[in-house]
């Protein structure tokens, strides 16, 4: 039985990433330079202060700051003044160290904040774009897809060695856990068009799917939900929490692997249509106002005769129109699903969206 309860941990950069590697490195760097720019500043001010509340020489009231921070206290130099005075009562009660550890706070923070802005800045100019979840290996091959079509993508990994690769890929990716509410909205499921769950544990996954509906209930309510499962059977419970669509791989595979024993021929056409590879595309296309096929028969749009490809099939008030004649009337509001070479259906979609 899947668990589903939901992870509490709190979000973080993944150890050993490239960025959590650079971002240490500044991190270091940083608190050298703030703890030794405190510590000078504070014993700037404090010669300073000694040097015009005691009418010591700047030499002298360097030393006298030292020797008292330090609590060695010769008595060769005491105070005679009220600042002074409580100077040093300030001095031996709160240490130049203390203020060290007041700022490394601080950068700490200032840290943090970048790597906020850095992950937000990885999907801020995206929208309408699809959100992988788990590259591995199907991931690779939905990541190739979306690359033919021109489609913006962004990968959340967990897996540091695999992000690393898909930046050396110039792809854009989230090094962190896909389960947590802020890691996907650095990616920006409010403004995503679908996300594609694609993890290695069902259970990982099913934590997915219900933090992402959760999450885009009002702020995304029309965000398509795409999850793979491992399991046979666990379809509906994908379903029951807010998958669009649920993709068995084990029934998938067999089904697939029956039809090459079997029809051969409809194998390698069933081949040819599902890999962009092969020349053989399908796409929807949604039939909008000002569209010049609205009202028009599948004939008179002329989407074969003039681009070449071939309407399978129409969705209308969510309902399917399979193989539908040629004498069909294309209505406004349509999704045509089209076949054929990208040129063809590159060239139908123009056609249908000419006007819009």
């Amino acid at each position: 039985m899947i668990n589903t309860t939901m992870p509490t941990q709190n979000f973080r950069i993944r150890p050993g990433s490239r960025y959590e590697r650079e971002l240490s490195k500044n991190r270091l760097r940083l608190k050298i330079l703030i703890s030794i720019s405190v510590i000078f500043g504070f014993l700037v001010v404090c010669t300073l202060i000694f040097h015009y509340a005691e009418n010591l020489p700047l030499l002298d009231s360097l030393y006298f700051y030292i020797v008292t921070s330090r609590t060695i206290g010769f008595g060769d130099i005491t105070a005679e003044t009220l600042i002074g005075k409580v100077l040093i009562m300030f001095i031996a009660f709160v240490p130049a160290s203390f203020f060290v550890f007041i700022s490394t706070i601080l950068i700490n923070e200032i840290l943090d904040n970048r790597i906020d802005s850095y992950y937000r800045g990885k999907a801020r100019k995206m929208d309408r774009h699809i959100i992988i979840c788990g590259y591995g290996s199907f991931g690779d091959f939905v990541a190739k897809e979306l690359r033919l079509k021109e489609i913006p993508f962004i990968v959340i990994e967990k897996d540091p060695v695999i992000a690393d690769r898909l930046i050396g890929k110039k792809i854009r990716v989230i090094n962190a856990d896909p389960e947590e509410e802020q890691t996907l909205s650095y990616a920006g499921i409010e403004r995503a068009s679908a996300l594609i769950v694609s993890l290695d544990s069902d259970a990982e996954s099913l934590y997915v799917v219900i933090t992402a509906r959760e999450m885009t209930k009002v702020a995304n309510p029309n965000l398509r939900i795409i999850s793979k499962v491992e399991k046979e059977g666990d379809e509906d419970k994908f379903k029951s929490v807010g998958a669009d669509v649920v993709v068995s791989i084990p029934m998938i595979a067999g089904e697939l692997l029956a039809e090459a024993a079997t029809s051969p021929v409809s194998y390698d056409f069933m081949l040819n249509a599902l890999t962009s590879e092969h020349g053989i595309v399908m796409k929807e296309i949604s039939v909008k106002t000002g569209s010049i096929v609205i009202n028009k028969t599948i004939e008179e749009s002329k989407l074969r005769e003039d681009a070449g490809a071939i309407v399978v099939s129409i969705k209308r008030n969510n309902e399917y129109i399979n193989t539908p004649s040629r004498d069909m009337e294309i209505l406004w509001g349509d999704v045509l699903l089209l076949i054929g070479t990208t040129e063809q259906v590159k060239k139908a979609e123009g056609m249908i969206k000419e006007g819009v």
